[in-house]
């Protein structure tokens, strides 16, 4: 797995959605690119998302990932999914 530098994630932010992510729910406490963050402990997938959201979800199970991210996408100022060499199409997420 090749990491996703933290400087690629707050060009990311700065270029898109306006700032830094807030929240990161889906890393490990090592590489977390937000300064609030959810790891397998603590499972972002039942907790609250809000603000501007990083998701790299894990590519072996990315439905669960995309399925929380379009039912969060109102309550988040702004979720950017980072999903390489996923099954899945720009698409598939509703506006």
């Amino acid at each position: 797995m090749v990491d996703t530098t933290k400087a690629l994630v707050d060009a990311i932010g700065r270029a898109y959605i306006g700032g830094p992510f807030e929240l990161d729910v889906a890393v490990s406490a090592s590489n977390a690119k937000a300064p609030h963050y959810y790891d397998v402990t603590m499972n972002g997938l039942i907790r609250p998302w809000s603000g501007r959201v990083w998701l790299n979800p894990p590519y072996d199970e990315i439905t669960p990932w995309v399925d929380r991210a379009i039912s969060e996408r109102h309550a988040c100022t702004a979720i950017v999914a980072l999903a390489r060499r996923a099954p899945i199409s720009h698409g598939s997420m509703p506006r």
